[in-house]
């Protein structure tokens, strides 16, 4: 008895508890005129030319898995969810990336990591994280649960909308910005018109949370990662005859 007590013991000791959710992200858009113009004028491609413009400037939603530790955060773009069957034309949009992409509540909470799994390495770039000017707004809610306050704040290229909550880990939220008196829940960028786009719209909205241990959990220990520009990455992505980042 005494010894099946120790060894469950031992088993939780490499138990973590980690919380999940699960994100679905919007992505809308509508190319300018300019764009539109010279995407005509390209005649090297056989593509269905209004299948292509309806699934790249309104495409299906992709999803998202953030996994914080309260320490640090994980987020992974879901690819099995994202797969269009039953189509010639395949039009995956990652807003935020395909990650893995951590952050860090304290060890470095500037930046964030994005891996890359190139020869079964420890491959990642640094990007720092933006920090913004932000007004509060009065338009507090509930989502999943967590009250949340709401903040606006804009820069050149976009208008940020957030939803914060102080229930989960400071600045481990969805997201590149930095925001250290809360957790961002919830995201609605509106980028500026440039002469690509007149407009993009991301919207990032959690659709679930679960609190799960985790067994053999390893935390991201920055001091033994490698950092690359991601300029290096892609040379390495051409040099191993891989598919170069998008």
């Amino acid at each position: 008895m005494k010894k099946f007590l120790i060894l469950f013991l031992l088993s939780n000791l490499v138990l973590a508890q980690v919380e999940e959710i699960k994100y679905e992200v919007i992505y809308k858009s509508k190319f300018s005129e300019f764009a539109l113009n010279k995407f005509k004028e390209d005649k090297r491609t056989n593509i269905n030319r209004e299948d292509f413009l309806q699934k790249t400037q309104n495409p299906k939603p992709s999803y998202y898995t953030l996994t914080n530790d309260k320490k640090s955060s994980k987020l992974v773009y879901e690819s099995s969810i994202n797969n269009e069957q039953n189509s010639n034309l395949e039009v995956n949009i990652k807003p935020f990336g395909s990650g893995p992409i951590y952050k860090f509540s304290s060890k470095d909470s500037i930046n964030s990591y994005t891996e890359y799994p190139i020869l079964g390495k420890n491959i990642f770039t640094k990007k720092e994280l933006q920090k913004l000017i932000w007004t509060k707004i009065n338009n507090d809610s509930i989502i999943l649960n967590f009250n949340t306050r709401q903040y606006k704040a804009e820069n050149q290229d976009a208008t940020y909308t957030i939803w914060v909550t102080n229930q989960l880990p400071n600045n481990l939220g969805i997201s590149d910005l930095f925001f250290q008196d809360g957790f961002i829940l919830k995201i609605k960028i509106t980028k500026k018109p440039t002469q690509v786009f007149d407009y993009e719209i991301i919207e990032a909205y959690p659709l679930s949370i679960k609190t799960k241990k985790v067994k053999n959990y390893k935390e991201l220990e920055l001091r033994n990662i490698n950092i690359y520009s991601e300029l290096q990455i892609k040379d390495m992505y051409k040099n191993f005859n891989s598919t170069p980042i998008q």
